[in-house]
């Protein structure tokens, strides 16, 4: 979905029409944009063109979607369907024995075109397998049963694009009848639809002493009406943090990542993690070698300050997150793929490496067009 009158060139417009053929073939996400965000890719285009600009792979497929799959891809690579115990399908994940993964709707403002649950999300897309009401009964009687798990995370989806009554039906059960002690929202809408944070929504999270996980990706995600919001979140008393994938064309370069998580903490934002892209299908014009990832990290950390260099790095597996000190080794599969080893808790983790041949990092004048 693409709003009315967005600006875009010839070329994109016919990259749109074969991605809606090849997402419904494929089960992958259709294309959604917000007016807000699109504004931005406007502007984007008209300085560096259509197809490479960092907003705009966000959002929009360039050539590469259509012809860019490596060996190691997967529909569920960090097993979220597996994790989802069999009578609560659709409802919650369950892969760290302290928290849950709640799922309450299937909607975001805008489509990512590196969404490591597209597979998930499309085949949810408009089933209603459990109202709102029968999922979170679902949830508190498991939180009944399970009384280890002490903190419930709301995704999905993008929960804040959920009405402010549904939102605030689940938290205060959560809290009266859930006994949880810490609640935890991972959303995109600040940088996709950032007005959704009203005065009252914001009081509403403060109330609830929700933590709010924002997922801003690139410097020029964040504006003045973005800062705006940001300040009326954090006036109301919402603790607020960032996560977000390192992309090959998006933000791949030292200066990129050191100016997103300097313009964060600059308003008081806690950026938890940098994490890789999750090898899933249709990932690979996403994804970034291993080698080049721990170059990356190690320049970050070597030529920033202590505030920065506090982010943690994470890539997903299976058996639960990895960081670059579990690394031990690469190695060939039988297919002659290569494979990084890690070490965690006594497991053997392999992790399927991106091809370092295709590995084309982002030209830094392109991500950073604005300078």
């Amino acid at each position: 979905m693409i709003p009315r009158g967005f600006i875009i060139p010839e070329a994109t417009k016919k990259m749109v029409g074969s991605f809606d053929k090849m997402a419904k073939r494929d089960g992958l996400l259709p294309i959604k944009i917000s007016d807000f965000y699109a504004k931005k890719v406007e502007e984007e285009v008209r300085v560096v063109g259509g197809g490479v600009g960092p907003l705009y792979r966000c959002v929009l497929p360039g050539t590469d979607r259509f012809s860019s799959r490596v060996a190691g891809e997967v529909s569920d690579f960090i097993g979220d369907k597996v994790n989802m115990p069999e009578e609560l399908k659709d409802v919650l994940i369950w892969k760290y024995d302290d928290r849950v993964l709640f799922l309450p709707t299937d909607n975001c403002a805008s489509n990512c075109q590196y969404c490591f649950r597209t597979a998930y999300l499309s085949d949810r897309h408009g089933s209603k397998p459990f109202t709102l009401e029968e999922k979170v009964t679902k949830l508190l009687e498991f939180l009944r049963e399970h009384a280890q798990v002490e903190e419930v995370i709301l995704s999905g989806g993008d929960p804040m694009v959920m009405s402010p009554r549904d939102l605030e039906m689940i938290l205060r059960r959560l809290k009266e009848e859930g006994g949880v002690t810490n609640i935890r929202i991972h959303s995109r809408v600040l940088v996709y639809s950032p007005f959704v944070y009203t005065e009252a929504c914001c009081k509403m999270l403060a109330k609830y002493r929700v933590r709010l996980v924002h997922h801003i990706a690139h410097p020029y995600e964040i504006c003045d009406v973005v800062r705006e919001h940001v300040s009326r979140l954090r006036t109301a008393g919402v603790r607020q943090y960032n996560q977000f994938p390192l992309l090959r064309q998006v933000n791949d370069h030292v200066d990129v990542l050191k100016k997103l998580l300097l313009e964060l903490d600059e308003f008081g934002i806690r950026n938890l993690s940098i994490f890789a892209p999750d090898p899933v299908n249709f990932s690979s014009p996403f994804r970034i070698s291993l080698k080049r990832q721990f170059a990356l990290m190690d320049e970050l950390n070597w030529s920033s300050p202590a505030w920065v260099q506090a982010t943690r790095y994470a890539l997903d597996n299976p058996a639960g997150k990895v960081r670059r000190e579990d690394f031990v080794r690469f190695e060939k599969n039988m297919d002659g793929a290569q494979v990084g080893i890690f070490h965690r808790n006594g497991k053997e983790i392999r992790y399927p490496d991106f091809p370092e041949e295709l590995d084309i990092p982002g030209k830094r004048e392109v991500m950073l067009w604005k300078e």
